[in-house]
């Protein structure tokens, strides 16, 4: 976020057959104190780093075509504050497929 804070990701080989796995290393300019090391594991296409604050961290992975995780991370605590997990084929599915929104036909159907 500013120029005392930082962060690295160790990004895998993605010519290699998925699941990948990334590191991302943090840390602030004249500050012994270690900070949280995050690893993701077993992530199906590349993952976003960006400063919320100078002590916030949002992480965007998506874990394959569908699935995707937003995560923010109190650096300073070592501590997910935010942490959501969206199913995009769940979600948008009708909406792609069937050209209009979705409705839970099975309430009105009894069925």
């Amino acid at each position: 976020m500013g120029p005392n804070s930082w962060f690295v990701t160790v990004d895998p080989v993605y010519t290699n057959t998925p699941p990948w796995n990334t590191t991302v290393f943090v840390g602030r300019v004249g500050n012994d104190k270690p900070l949280p090391q995050i690893t993701v594991l077993d992530h199906g296409n590349t993952l976003n780093v960006k400063w919320v604050t100078d002590r916030l961290l949002h992480i965007n992975v998506w874990w394959g075509r569908f699935g995707m995780s937003d995560w923010i991370i109190d650096v300073n605590r070592g501590a997910v504050v935010y942490d959501e997990l969206l199913n995009f084929y769940k979600q948008y599915s009708c909406v792609f497929y069937k050209q209009y929104s979705c409705v839970d036909d099975t309430k009105k159907t009894g069925s």
